[in-house]
């Protein structure tokens, strides 16, 4: 039985079960890394609190609701509601003037605490 004659055939089907296996790998490796980027996927939080001079600022990233700011057990600010993409301020410095520096910021889902400092200016004497 002489083969010869289909070798040309079986070069191209092996040609092309070689690339189609390389396209399955390729299929298979891209479904993966979605996987894996999906299971990673970055949670960002529904806000954002810190502190800057006397002043704490919450900024929502969706609407948050109950947003209390506690310094001592004693609530500082109240909002009932704060909406994707703005921002409040809190004036703490009757606290900071108490040495208060440490301040629970707690919406009806989440929590922060934010640590603040008072700046003093100390002028420098020749």
């Amino acid at each position: 039985m002489d083969l010869s004659k289909y070798s040309e055939s079986f070069k191209s089907l092996g040609i092309f079960l070689i690339g189609l296996g390389i396209l399955l790998l390729g299929i298979i490796g891209f479904l993966f890394y979605l996987k894996i980027e999906q299971s990673s996927a970055y949670y960002q939080e529904p806000f954002s609190a810190f502190c800057s001079r006397n002043y704490i600022e919450v900024k929502a990233y969706k609407d948050i609701q109950n947003v209390s700011i506690i310094a001592d057990n004693f609530i500082a600010c109240y909002w009932e509601v704060i909406e994707k993409s703005s921002s409040r301020v809190c004036n703490i410095k009757e606290y900071l003037d108490k040495n208060i520096t440490t301040f629970l910021v707690k919406s009806k889902d989440n929590e922060k605490v934010v640590t603040c400092y008072e700046y003093k200016i100390i002028p420098i004497k020749d």
